[in-house]
């Protein structure tokens, strides 16, 4: 009990213990905010650099789709009738007439079938579905069967 009573004493008799801690604790108080205002910087900061990497992507998607536009209608002007025909006459082909035309004939070769998707117009056929009374039942017919079971059952018990 005499060194806690001489370790006590000699506590109080340093007053510059006491001073360090009250410096530590406002050096503690100032510490929590401020690390949490540079967490909340950090992720501000990586949320705004991913948006601007965001918008970045969607510009050069617009640029490429914008190409791709280009590129397809180039591949349209080529390849249209008229520009073909004229590519054709400067490598030496002809047009032709119809008695000039020769078919050759494939053995086994079978021509495409027509698909026809739609049934024949002839045929009408009517389709009736007969749905069960469970599934025909309205929201307020069965509240009222629910109810006047309730009843029911009630004035039997009452009896």
């Amino acid at each position: 009990m005499k060194n806690i009573k001489a370790f006590r004493q000699a506590y109080f008799q340093t007053p510059w213990r006491k001073q360090i801690q009250i410096v530590g604790v406002f050096l503690l108080c100032l510490l929590i905010p401020t690390l949490i205002a540079s967490i909340y910087l950090n992720v501000t900061v990586r949320a705004a650099a991913s948006g601007r990497e965001i918008l970045l992507m969607q510009d050069e998607i617009e640029a490429y789709e914008l190409e791709n536009a280009d590129l397809r209608t180039q591949l349209g002007i080529i390849t249209s009738a008229a520009e073909m025909e004229k590519r054709a006459e400067e490598l030496g082909f002809k047009r032709i007439q119809q008695d000039e035309a020769l078919f050759l004939v494939v053995p086994g070769y079978t021509a495409r079938q027509s698909v026809n998707l739609a049934p024949p117009p002839n045929i009408s056929k009517k389709i009736t579905i007969a749905m069960p009374p469970d599934f025909s039942q309205s929201l307020i017919d069965l509240i009222k069967q629910k109810l006047d079971v309730d009843a029911l059952s009630t004035r039997g018990k009452a009896q």
